[in-house]
Formats: structure tokens, sequence, C-alpha cells
């Protein structure tokens, strides 16, 4: 199975903003730079598994509904 990272993305963002999170401050959390985020949000790069669970507990969700949109 190949990961669409655009929509992971498009998850990612959806996510942070409703927890009322701006991208600073979950960068911030997340320990990478705005301009990271900026392109994980937009499906430009991939991430780590250690990124992966850090975004998962941030965001209160779990990694499949990042990955594949299942809750």
């Amino acid at each position: 199975m190949e990961l669409n990272y655009i929509s992971i993305g498009n998850r990612i963002a959806e996510l942070r903003k409703k927890a009322g999170i701006n991208q600073e401050k979950l960068a911030e959390i997340l320990a990478i730079s705005t301009t990271h985020l900026s392109r994980l949000e937009n499906g430009k790069v991939g991430f780590s598994k250690e990124l992966l669970l850090d975004m998962c507990m941030a965001l209160e969700t779990s990694s499949d509904y990042i990955l594949i949109g299942m809750r």
C-alpha cells in the first residue's frame, strides 16, 4: 500500500485546526521547523515513525487516522 502524502497532510492540517493550534505551536511541540510542518501539511515530505507518533500524541488521534483516514 502506497501512502498518499497529500491526503495525510490534509488530515494533519484538519486536526491541527480543529485543536485550535497554529503551525508555529505544533511545530514547537513536535520540535520541527514551521517550514517542515508546512511541507508535511502540503504533502511534499514524508516523516519518521517517531514524528508520526509525536503527531498522534499532540493531535490526540491514531496513526490509522493520519495515515489512511480510518478512525
